[in-house]
């Protein structure tokens, strides 16, 4: 059976087997993509390439999977290729295209002369076509991925339940989901900005990303056991990365830094989350030497 990456969470509503199953196999072929080895010489300049990627996503109303599936054929091509300075933004470009070929709807993919007006038309269509050969041929056709959006609905759905609580008062179930979603665009956004957030598979950062949300939204219980069951990652797994992530979130308290696509207001966690969050981190297996990293008690003080 095809299907899409961002259908996930629609088919574990009419068919909670056949999401499970499919869930299955995007980890399997998770667990078979390359890692991100940060070769490139040019590496200073991806950060400055991704933010320009997700601004070409939402000129062109791209999902977020299309979108961060350009970025993991960008990350993989300059890995291995020495790409002129000069061509980052062309090759960059013909990852997009490409990612929108496979990963959405003939409609979703940009027309050549809307893309090339958008690069102020330093490049042309021939660039373009030569540089999506290249590519192809780069990965021999095999533009297989799994991304951390393949996985973040599915999980935002299936982890929250009527039972959570925030602040201790009850919350209607759609509307905690939204708070969540909202968080978590914030989290995969900046996590796919940092190199060093580059070695967790996709599936811990959308795992961590909803772990830590709920953390920032004062969600009780902060690690849903549900989320344990379908996402089949312990808070162990997920420990570290969470944890950067909640750093991320500090520094952008601390700087207001905004993900590209969309202003946040400013989540503000209390002392009391912090606490919270403390006491997750000591129940775990790994918590003591987490603690020791975050230094929690420190770091979100200022984001009282």
């Amino acid at each position: 059976m095809a299907y899409s990456h961002e259908s996930l969470a629609d088919i574990a509503l009419v068919d909670a087997e056949l999401a499970e199953d499919i869930h299955a196999n995007l980890r399997s072929k998770e667990s078979q993509l390359p890692r991100f080895a940060g070769l490139s010489p040019f590496l200073t300049q991806r950060r400055i390439i991704v933010d320009w990627i997700y601004l070409m996503g939402q000129n062109f109303h791209l999902s977020q999977v299309i979108v961060h599936t350009a970025i993991f054929y960008y990350d993989q091509f300059t890995d291995k290729v020495n790409v002129p300075h000069n061509n980052l933004r062309l090759s960059a470009l013909a990852c997009l295209v490409l990612a929108a070929k496979f990963e959405g709807r003939e409609e979703d993919v940009p027309r050549f002369a809307d893309l090339l007006v958008q690069c102020g038309n330093e490049y042309t269509a021939a660039d373009l076509e030569f540089m999506e050969i290249v590519l192809l041929q780069f990965f021999q056709w095999n533009m297989c991925s799994v991304v951390a959006p393949s996985y973040l609905e599915y999980y935002i759905q299936r982890s929250t339940m009527p039972l959570d609580r925030v602040g201790g008062r009850p919350i209607r179930l759609d509307d905690l989901q939204r708070g969540i979603r909202e968080h978590c665009v914030f989290f995969i956004e900046t996590s796919s900005q940092e190199v060093s957030m580059q070695r967790f598979r996709p599936s811990v950062l959308a795992a961590s990303a909803v772990t830590a949300s709920r953390l920032c939204l004062n969600v009780e219980p902060a690690w849903s056991p549900e989320l344990e069951r379908v996402s089949l990652l312990s808070q162990a797994d997920i420990m570290e990365c969470t944890s950067e992530m909640c750093r991320m979130y500090d520094q952008a308290q601390s700087s207001r830094v905004q993900s590209p696509t969309m202003a946040h207001d400013a989540f503000a966690m209390s002392q009391a989350q912090a606490q919270d969050y403390a006491a997750w981190m000591r129940n775990s297996s790994h918590g003591f030497a987490a603690m020791q990293a975050v230094q929690v008690g420190a770091g979100y003080q200022s984001m009282v």
